[in-house]
């Protein structure tokens, strides 16, 4: 699974924040290199990080606006190509 795309929520049909745990949890893939991703994809203007309140650690991923239009795109790619 693009890491993208594991920001979609399938039931509310909209983008939801995610933690890293969360992010490598759907895409099954190591926290470690979920982070380093999500990196890249923040300097790329694609995610954005918040910290999560009375965690010093952790951060919120959510994605922009560009974001979200590249996860649209490669889930209507992935529907397009299901339905051939």
């Amino acid at each position: 699974m693009n890491i993208l795309k594991a920001f979609y929520h399938n039931g509310r049909r909209q983008f939801v924040p995610l933690l890293a745990s969360e992010v490598a949890n759907k895409t099954r893939r190591e926290e470690k290199y979920i982070v380093a991703e999500l990196k890249k994809l923040a300097q790329a203007g694609m995610v954005a990080a918040l910290r999560v309140p009375h965690a010093s650690k952790l951060h919120s991923w959510h994605l922009t606006p560009a974001g979200q239009a590249k996860a649209r795109e490669i889930i209507h790619a992935e529907a397009m190509m299901r339905s051939v």
